[in-house]
């Protein structure tokens, strides 16, 4: 088995339009085709910087850019309603920058009735005050863990309407580091500040009791983060939906992409989505390896 190691390739090749088909030990396979987001702006993301805040949300910017993802790119979200529910993944990191971005744009897609971020608190509060950066939770008491092995999404949304997309959270896609921006908050606190109908979605995440402790495969040890970004490649390569929307960070979405990290370089923009394929066509490469494509199907 080859190494953990990330594509650097960063070249853009013409997009598939209806997939690529793979052989695996001579079977023939559909591999999905790939949407990256990185969320909106979050409150660690102003200038200057604060990395001290843990698991910020969204800035009003955020909430704005994340409100404009539809109009932004109007064929992808014309792809999605065009494409069987069963076809298609909304997957995204659980932390709440990226739960409210996935919240806010896919809103048309997801069940009602939709998510409503509650403003920033103006009272002079510190933004890493007992209530995080000033929003207090707007729902009552979270649903208690339970255990979903199976990883499979919830069936039932509590009578609030079918979605038109599937819906999943991944721990794995958090970002990487281990300073308190880039670390997940406790999940009870987490979940009160949702929709009620989002409460059974996080059991993907109660099964990683590592996830926000940056332990196991979440260290943020550099080799940790790359083998967890080819974790994901995997994961994702293995899925059998047509088209998978992926919701999550800045750093990790490079590494996943094999992009360069510099520090202190921004190269993916908040809100920004970018379309990749896997590289290798027979879903034989251990690693992998996606590249990016034209972004014809997602403008």
């Amino acid at each position: 088995m080859s190494s953990p190691t990330a594509s650097t390739s960063s070249k853009v090749v013409a997009p598939l339009l209806n997939g690529s088909n793979g052989t695996n030990g001579g079977k023939k396979r559909k591999l999905p085709r790939l949407i990256f987001i990185r969320h909106g702006q979050a409150f660690h993301n102003v200038q200057p910087e604060d990395k001290s805040l843990l698991d910020p949300f969204l800035t009003p910017l955020g909430v704005s850019q994340a409100r404009t993802l539809s109009t932004s790119y109007p064929t992808l979200f014309s792809l999605l309603h065009s494409t069987p529910r069963e076809k298609t993944l909304l997957v995204t990191s659980p932390f709440r920058r990226t739960l409210q971005t996935t919240l806010i744009g896919f809103a048309e897609l997801l069940p009602g009735p939709g998510y409503t971020p509650p403003p920033p608190k103006t009272s002079g509060e510190g933004r890493n005050s007992a209530d995080e950066q000033g929003v207090a939770p707007v729902y009552s008491a979270p649903p208690p863990p339970h255990s979903s092995s199976s990883h499979s999404p919830p069936q039932s949304h509590l009578g609030q309407g079918e979605p038109q997309i599937n819906l999943q959270l991944l721990p794995q896609l958090q970002e990487c580091g281990s300073s308190p921006c880039d670390t997940g908050s406790a999940l009870p606190t987490t979940i009160a500040h949702f929709p009620p109908w989002l409460g059974e979605y996080f059991s993907t995440v109660w099964d990683e009791p590592d996830w926000n402790q940056n332990r196991g495969m979440f260290d943020p040890e550099e080799g940790k983060q790359r083998e967890r970004a080819r974790w994901v490649r995997r994961w994702l390569r293995e899925r059998g939906e047509d088209v998978v929307v992926v919701v999550s960070h800045h750093g990790f979405l490079r590494r996943v992409c094999g992009l360069p990290t510099k520090v202190g370089v921004t190269q993916w923009d908040n809100c920004e989505a970018r379309e990749y394929q896997f590289v290798d066509p027979t879903a034989e490469d251990d690693d992998a390896e996606v590249e990016r494509v034209a972004d014809v199907t997602i403008g």
